[in-house]
């Protein structure tokens, strides 16, 4: 992964999937720096936005969690990871109605394994 930063520093691609590999690893830090790096060389990169929120979110950061979901939606309203994080992030603030709406729209897209989840422990009907 590191090649691929090194031969085109300007690809932001690069320096996503490597901040997802590090956010893997449970390396926060070093994914944040890389989703800010992607998002700084394309701004309108609405993965690099829902990836950095993802890391609030295990930060338990639930507000910027929220706010950088809220960017990724704004760039494209068809980001299912978003929806998803945003929707743990509003549970967790104990935003329950909120939460469980925006996990049920990821499900709406495909991406229903939160909304099961939320199903069995109850907290979504």
């Amino acid at each position: 992964m590191n090649n691929a930063t090194e031969l085109d520093p300007s690809y932001a691609d690069a320096y996503n999937n490597r901040g997802a590999v590090y956010y893997d690893l449970k390396e926060y830090t070093k994914a944040m720096r890389d989703f800010n790096k992607a998002i700084e060389l394309d701004p309108r990169y609405s993965i690099a936005y829902s990836n950095r929120g993802t890391v609030y979110y295990e930060l338990k950061e639930y507000t910027n969690a929220i706010k950088e979901c809220n960017k990724a939606l704004e760039l494209d309203p068809n980001n299912s990871k978003a929806y998803t994080t945003r929707g743990w992030a509003f549970i967790y603030l104990g935003l329950k109605d909120r939460g469980c709406a925006d996990v049920r729209r990821a499900c709406e897209m495909g991406n229903c394994d939160s909304w099961e989840d939320l199903r069995k422990k109850g907290h979504c009907l």
